[in-house]
């Protein structure tokens, strides 16, 4: 059995189109997130963080073990679970954002950080295809 790696940093020449690698810079993205919220001494904080930590790390879960799929079905599967986690990640951040536990340029998405990158993710058709470029978005930080 052959294991792969991932390079986490953002700068990583792959890490724009490799999702695997961006969702594991998300993931470490809101392990600081709720390192942060475990500092405020706010409970409600700790509570959303973990759900949000939890959500947010099990996204590329999900994808690296649709990369070990046994069949097609079971890819598909995997991905649909890991764009469930992506929705109920945001949940959790738009949460924690409309409660004033963290400020919104904590956790403002990248394409909020950059405006021109907004243009790449509108204009998708289908419900499924919009849910994807969240996830494609999310990951892209």
């Amino acid at each position: 059995m052959v294991e792969s790696t991932i390079d986490a940093s953002p700068t990583q020449e792959t890490s724009s189109k490799d999702i695997r690698a961006r969702s594991l810079h998300y993931a470490l993205r809101a392990i600081k997130l709720y390192q942060h919220l475990q500092k405020q001494k706010d409970g409600a904080g700790w509570i959303i963080g973990k759900q949000y930590l939890r959500a947010a790390t099990s996204i590329g879960a999900n994808i690296e073990e649709s990369q070990a799929g046994e069949s097609r079905g079971d890819f598909i599967h995997k991905l649909g679970i890991a764009r469930k986690e992506t929705r109920e990640s945001l949940y959790w951040l738009n949460l924690l954002k409309e409660s004033a536990l963290v400020s919104h340029g904590r956790i403002a998405p990248p394409d909020q950080r950059n405006p021109g990158a907004t243009q790449r993710y509108h204009g998708h058709h289908s419900k499924h295809e919009g849910e994807t470029m969240t996830l494609a978005r999310l990951c892209n930080s």
